[in-house]
């Protein structure tokens, strides 16, 4: 949290409290997560509506998009509808801007509603008939045990922590969407194979959580297409290695509290900000052969070997994916320096990996099931630019969207 405080310099960008009392972390790694199966018809007709509002194609003719721009507006959607719920998930994602004008734009939407939830905390509890199930309950409840004296009862710190979740999860899961939607428009040879799991699963288990688990070979194609991107902060890097020169992304920060030495002898002082070389890792041939190749079965052709069905899923942390995060003894920096993972892998990840991960599969689901993609003149997937330290898709880039005649009934 120290590093994160220092790149963002949350206390002002945000609130001091986002940094010392992130309780709302607690919240999306356990509530939120625990009532994914419990909502996915809510998340899944929410993908329906906002596709079909901000994806308008004309008598089966091709209608070109910005991606990352149209990814971002059924995102936003999609993620407030486990949020904040009908109708405010519509609105709340749009209010992101200054601090103390998306603190007033969000109070306007959001006080009345967690005025009346707090009243009826009050007088029932954490149970009572039609209490709805989404972040602003759990909130709620989390405060009773969480949260300072002052915060309990406060509409301004949970608006806030409504907004802080907004942050963390808009951006993150649209680039990851926005990557797929270049591969898969670049490599569209990926679709059928796509499509047929999607149908076979789907129609086996209905649209559910447990279903964009069995996803495997779609697993693969989200993980590998955010491989290369890491989508943290990048920095040039000139190893001590003679003519060896490398950028890599760092994913993982963390900040010495204390002067540490490593085995070899290398100090890092006390306040040193210290990264994981994501793009280096991720990108590491001796880890993924043709590294700069897009394999749209790499992944799920190592999760069929023995014993590996699980670790080289998307949501798994390891020493060799680092997308979400992982343990405090895998922040592996191979310049020299050797350390071993501990079975603490994973207690550091992103809370909100498992949302994340079953949101864009539903939604790059419900892609392949009602719309054909391609570049315009068959282009290339464009570069991962690379703007103030921060990887992240094209912000130009489009992609051509076109409804299929579908003869799903999914």
């Amino acid at each position: 949290m120290d590093a994160f405080e220092d790149i963002l310099k949350a206390r002002y960008t945000i609130s001091p409290m986002i940094h010392t009392n992130p309780y709302h972390v607690e919240v999306i790694r356990t509530p939120l997560t625990r009532n994914i199966n419990v909502r996915f018809d809510d998340i899944r007709d929410e993908i329906i509506a906002a596709f079909s509002d901000h994806i308008t194609t004309q008598d089966h003719e091709w209608a070109e998009l910005p991606t990352a721009e149209t990814a971002r507006k059924i995102v936003v959607r999609t993620s407030n509808r486990l949020f904040v719920g009908l109708p405010l998930c519509k609105i709340v994602g749009r209010v992101f801007t200054k601090r103390n004008e998306s603190m007033r734009r969000a109070l306007r939407h959001l006080a009345p509603v967690i005025e009346e939830r707090l009243r009826m905390h009050d007088e029932h509890g954490s149970e009572w008939a039609s209490r709805p199930n989404d972040y602003i309950s759990w909130l709620i409840e989390a405060t009773e045990y969480q949260a300072e004296d002052w915060q309990k009862g406060s509409v301004e710190d949970l608006t806030l922590r409504i907004l802080a979740v907004n942050f963390a999860a808009i951006h993150t899961t649209s680039m990851a969407l926005t990557f797929a939607l270049h591969n898969l428009a670049a490599n569209p040879h990926h679709a059928e194979p796509l499509r047929r799991e999607v149908e076979m699963v789907v129609g086996q288990e209905g649209w559910t959580k447990g279903a964009m688990v069995k996803l495997r070979l779609m697993d693969s194609f989200l993980k590998e297409s955010q491989r290369p991107n890491g989508g943290s902060s990048t920095f040039k890097h000139v190893s001590t290695i003679p003519t060896l020169t490398l950028k890599p992304v760092a994913m993982i920060n963390r900040k010495a509290k204390k002067d540490f030495k490593f085995s070899d002898g290398t100090i890092v002082p006390a306040g040193t900000h210290i990264s994981v070389a994501t793009e280096f890792t991720h990108c590491n041939e001796a880890t993924y052969p043709d590294p700069n190749g897009f394999n749209a079965t790499r992944f799920s052709d190592l999760r069929d070997k023995e014993g590996e069905g699980l670790k080289h899923q998307m949501v798994t942390p390891t020493p060799d994916w680092l997308s979400f995060g992982t343990g405090e003894s895998t922040l592996l920096i191979r310049y020299g320096w050797e350390f071993q993972p501990d079975d603490s892998a994973g207690k550091h990840a992103c809370p909100g990996r498992f949302f994340a991960v079953s949101e864009i599969k539903a939604m790059l689901a419900h892609v392949l099931l009602n719309y054909d993609v391609k570049f315009k003149d068959d282009a290339p997937c464009p570069p991962a630019m690379n703007i103030a330290g921060n990887a992240g898709p094209d912000e130009n880039a489009k992609v051509m969207f076109r409804k299929r005649i579908n003869t799903s009934t999914l």
